[in-house]
C-alpha cells in the first residue's frame, strides 16, 4: 500500500522506523547529516518521522542482511538512480546507458558460465512477481522444467534467491549443482569493480574528468568506473560498485516491493526528479560478472520472462551501483 508524505515545515518528511539490524528489502538508506552517519529505517511501520532537510534517502535495500551473502551479515542496497557517464558522482536522469567494455578481452576476472535454464536454453529465469506462492500440491501437479512466467520451482532448481517460504536463503542460488562457475555464484561485486577499474587505462585521469568516456574498446570499464565515481551526499567515492550476477538477481522476485519504496522517495521529493524505478519490461541491468572475452552478465526484465542473460559487452545498457550497509 503506499504511503503517504507528510510535510513538516522545514519541508518533505519521511516516516519510518529506524532499524539496527535485520534489514530487509525495501528499507531505506539515510544519511543522517546531522550524525554524520547512515541509517536504515522500515518505512511500513511509520512511528518516527525524518525530515529531508536532515536525512539524504541514499539507497534502497536489496539483499536482506538475514541471507548473509557476504559472510559479514550486511545488507546489500541499491542506488536509488541509474548511473551515468556524462555525471558520474550524481547519476542521472532517465537511461543514461553505459557499456561493459574491454571487448573481446578475456580480463583476470573468472569467466562465469552460463546458468541453462528448462530446456537447454542458456539463461535462468526468475519469479517475476512478489507472489511466491509456492507448496506441495504446486510441485506435486506442474513439470518444475515447464517454460511459463510464473510457473519455476525455486528450490529445486534455484531460480530464486529465495527458498519456498519466500523468506529463507535458497542454498541452490548460491551453489548450483550444474556449473562450479556459475553466474549466480559470483557475489563479488566490490572485487570485480576493483579489477575493472584498474584495466581502465585510455582515460588516465578518469577519478577527477567530469565525465567518463563511455567506449567498449580495451582499456575502457566506463560502467565499473561510474559506479566508483558515484558519491551522492553521505557516501564517498569507492564505497559504490558494480555488483555481481548473484547479488543483481535479487531485484527480479522482490521488485515490486523496491519500485514501492522508491515511488514512496519519488512522490515525497518531487523536486528529486532523477530517481528512477525499476523498469517492469525491455530493461537490461548490467553486472560485473564477466562471461567471456565479448559477453557479460545482465538481468533483464521482459515482457514474457525475467531472467539472468549474457551480452555483448560494447552494448550499452542500464547500470545500478550497489553498496554494502552494516
Amino acid at each position: 500500500m503506499r504511503r503517504r508524505s507528510l510535510m513538516v515545515e522545514n519541508g518533505p518528511c519521511l516516516t519510518g522506523t529506524i532499524k539496527t539490524s535485520n534489514y530487509d528489502v525495501g528499507n531505506i538508506v539515510l544519511y543522517d547529516r546531522e550524525e554524520d552517519k547512515k541509517i536504515v529505517i522500515d518505512i511500513n511501520n511509520p512511528a518516527e518521522k525524518f525530515p529531508i532537510s536532515r536525512y539524504n534517502p541514499l539507497a534502497v535495500i536489496v539483499i536482506p542482511s538475514s541471507h548473509d551473502v557476504y559472510g559479514t551479515g550486511e545488507a546489500g542496497a541499491m542506488s536509488l538512480v541509474n548511473m551515468s557517464c556524462d555525471t558520474p558522482n550524481d547519476g542521472g536522469i532517465e537511461n543514461n546507458n553505459i557499456c561493459y567494455g574491454m571487448y573481446n578481452v578475456d580480463t583476470i576476472l573468472a569467466n562465469h558460465e552460463r546458468t541453462k535454464g528448462p530446456r537447454t536454453e542458456d539463461r535462468l529465469v526468475y519469479l517475476p512477481t512478489d507472489d511466491l506462492i509456492l507448496n506441495n500440491e504446486y510441485f506435486a501437479s506442474n513439470d518444475p522444467l515447464s517454460w511459463f512466467h510464473n510457473s519455476i520451482s525455486v528450490t529445486k532448481f534455484g531460480y530464486s534467491p529465495y527458498d519456498a517460504d519466500g523468506i529463507s536463503r535458497s542454498k541452490e542460488y548460491y551453489q548450483p549443482t550444474s556449473y562450479s562457475l556459475n553466474a549466480l555464484s559470483d557475489f563479488d561485486g566490490i572485487n570485480n569493480t576493483n579489477i575493472l577499474i584498474n584495466l581502465f587505462k585510455q582515460q588516465t585521469t578518469w577519478k577527477i574528468d567530469d565525465n567518463i568516456l563511455n567506449n567498449y574498446q580495451t582499456g575502457y570499464t566506463p560502467a565499473a568506473c561510474c559506479c566508483w565515481r558515484f558519491c551522492p551526499e553521505g557516501s564517498k567515492q569507492g564505497e559504490w560498485y558494480l555488483p555481481g550476477c548473484g547479488e543483481l538477481g535479487y531485484v527480479v522476485p522482490r521488485r515490486k516491493i523496491i519500485n514501492s519504496s522508491l515511488l514512496y522517495l519519488k512522490d515525497l521529493d518531487q523536486e528529486n526528479i532523477i530517481i528512477k524505478l525499476l523498469a517492469e519490461t525491455n530493461e537490461n541491468l548490467l553486472s560485473s560478472t564477466e562471461e567471456s572475452s565479448t559477453y557479460a552478465r545482465v538481468i533483464r526484465f521482459s515482457i514474457n520472462r525475467d531472467d539472468a542473460f549474457y551480452q555483448i559487452k560494447s552494448k550499452s545498457v542500464s547500470v545500478r551501483a550497489f553498496i554494502r550497509i552494516k
